[in-house]
């Protein structure tokens, strides 16, 4: 509720900039007014972001603590500011790094911001020597569904990385991603 505060009391602002501007005939209020209503929108926007972002790492983290008791699941840190872990058993080894690319955002841009979170996961993992050709990557979305082949390629990796949805973790010890 604390992040919606914010929204609410600008909205309050807003109105009464309108309403100023209409009962004094002062032409600038009213353009403070529209000028609120965009920073309403873009804080919504951000609310909704992070509140979708959050839902999606509770869900992987559900779905983590679901995993057999002999796969070992180790937090590695932060990549490109999402959280990283190195996730071993069953004579698996999988890097798995988490994407917040929002379902609304077309193909291609979705694919180059997926390759750079692919990027920095894979770079993050190397900085904790964990290295590229022993694991398998696994980059989860939080907040865009899975394309139907489920891969992409990434320059500097010698396999493609799997993008998978927080449900699909269990799922990763049964098969291969």
């Amino acid at each position: 509720m604390r992040r919606w505060i914010p929204v609410l009391a600008l909205a309050f602002v807003v109105g009464a900039l309108f309403r100023l501007g209409n009962e004094l005939g002062i032409g600038a209020l009213r353009m403070f007014g529209t000028q609120g209503i965009v920073v309403i929108g873009v804080l919504v926007a951000a609310n909704v972001k992070r509140l979708q972002t959050e839902e999606g790492l509770r869900r992987l983290d559900e779905h983590l603590r679901a995993l057999p008791r002999d796969v070992n699941v180790r937090p590695l840190g932060m990549a490109a500011g999402h959280p990283l872990w190195l996730v071993e058993g069953k004579g698996r080894r999988i890097v798995l790094g988490t994407s917040a690319v929002a379902n609304s955002v077309r193909a291609g841009r979705a694919f180059r911001l997926l390759q750079r979170d692919a990027e920095a996961m894979l770079q993050a993992a190397a900085e904790h020597g964990v290295a590229a050709d022993e694991v398998t990557a696994v980059l989860v979305l939080l907040r865009r569904a899975v394309g139907p082949d489920g891969r992409i390629e990434v320059g500097t990796f010698q396999r493609p990385v799997a993008l998978v949805n927080p449900e699909s973790i269990v799922g990763l010890f049964e098969s291969g991603p």
